[in-house]
């Protein structure tokens, strides 16, 4: 039962996040004290000889050997491999598993070693090390070979750089809320929102290093739109109310912070949020009060509405695999504006509203990264717009993205 209660704990417990520091042998040491443990052993008598597991037991080489190559490629064909395709490709790896074992593993096991089995299993592994070694030198080309324009699209998915080295430069902590400072001016800008503030960093940071810029200061909470009071179903909601609340008493008490910008993934309310239109009403209602605290106070407010998020945006859409070796890189992809307009517009038209409302000024990125009717993934040199479905590459937001610039100068 030990061995048993550690591999169970294993299982639950050890992940990506988890798995160093030696941790890793817990499942080692629980499969070894079952292994020891005798056949009488309540584990072994009652679970591990139950017919269909010691049939697992019997093809689990195959299982193995089966399982990776499925999901692999299943990833590859389909970027968003839903979960019943996985438990489809898990049941394919043991049809074909059963079938390796019956139809190879065992016959091989069953013959008698010759001198004919030894010359043929000695030429397939030369055969296989002569194709890994031409591979090696490059003389095979390999499928995932990149090219240029393939480079920039694997660079706008890896890279993110918040916090940076430069923002964790100075670091200071008000009422348990963490921030961040660039720049040494006479006066700053306070940004408050979740990561599609964050995404921003790399181009504010270096407007605050111009010698008339003004400082930038970030508040952020990943997942947590800049209001006061969000009514979602986050795991930890207080989280968001108190980093919003916190960042504005902190503009408030620092006469410095003569700016304010809000920034967020405002449709998260429409998607992960599942607001009610009560809701809704409610949220704003609040995030209209905090505006007018701020403008009553003297400091200048932006609210920066929703980029276009949309799947089709994602760049891993803008490339396909070709079987016969390399990438396929694929330009034109993108939404159509109107789409996204009318499906942001329960969100953003009240924000638009407060703005009016309140003398705060409105900064819509649809009117930079889109025409008047599409919304692109790439630049016209195949630069990627996006880092996902749902942030800006952090190359696009440095050397292109100027919508903020007004709020630094």
């Amino acid at each position: 039962m030990i061995g048993f209660s550690i591999l169970l704990f294993s299982f639950l417990w050890i992940n990506e996040n988890n798995n160093s520091n030696g941790i890793e042998l817990l499942p080692v040491m629980g499969a070894a004290l079952i292994i020891l443990s005798s056949p009488s052993a309540l584990i072994n008598r009652s679970l591990l000889s139950n017919p269909v597991i010691v049939y697992i037991g019997l093809i689990s080489y195959p299982l193995y050997l089966w399982h990776w190559p499925l999901l692999a490629f299943g990833k590859i064909i389909d970027t968003n491999l839903l979960a019943y395709k996985k438990m489809v490709m898990i049941l394919l790896s043991f049809v074909l598993a059963s079938l390796t074992f019956y139809g190879l593993e065992k016959p091989l096991r069953q013959q008698r070693p010759t001198a004919k089995l030894l010359i043929i299993y000695l030429t397939i592994m030369l055969f296989v090390m002569a194709i890994g070694i031409l591979c090696q030198q490059k003389y095979i080309k390999a499928r995932a070979d990149i090219d240029n324009d393939m480079s920039k699209i694997q660079a706008a998915i890896r890279e993110w750089d918040y916090p940076s080295a430069l923002l964790k430069k100075n670091v200071f902590t008000v009422d348990q809320q963490t921030y961040y400072q660039v720049g040494t001016h006479q006066k700053s800008v306070l940004f408050v929102g979740d990561s599609n503030i964050e995404q921003y960093s790399a181009r504010i940071s270096a407007l605050a290093l111009e010698e008339n810029g003004k400082n930038a200061i970030f508040a952020t909470q990943e997942s947590c739109l800049p209001m006061a009071d969000p009514e979602s179903d986050l795991d930890s909601p207080d989280i968001c109310k108190s980093y919003v609340a916190r960042a504005i008493q902190l503009s408030l008490a620092r006469s410095d912070i003569d700016t304010v910008v809000f920034a967020g993934l405002w449709t998260l309310q429409l998607e992960d949020y599942r607001m009610t239109p009560e809701l809704l009403k409610k949220n704003n209602d609040d995030f209209k009060k905090d505006v007018v605290k701020l403008m009553q106070a003297g400091k200048k407010v932006y609210i920066v509405l929703n980029i276009p998020v949309d799947e089709a945006l994602n760049p891993y859409h803008l490339f396909e695999r070709s079987y016969w070796g390399g990438f396929v890189v694929l330009h034109g992809g993108g939404i159509k504006k109107n789409d996204f307009v009318q499906y942001a517009s329960p969100v953003v038209n009240p924000l638009r509203e407060i703005a009016n409302q309140t003398g705060a000024t409105v900064i819509d990125p649809l009117d930079y990264l889109c025409s008047s009717n599409f919304c692109p993934a790439a630049l016209e040199d195949g630069t990627p717009i996006y880092r996902n479905s749902k942030h800006l590459a952090l190359r696009f937001v440095r050397d292109h993205m100027n919508y903020l610039d007004q709020t630094m100068r």
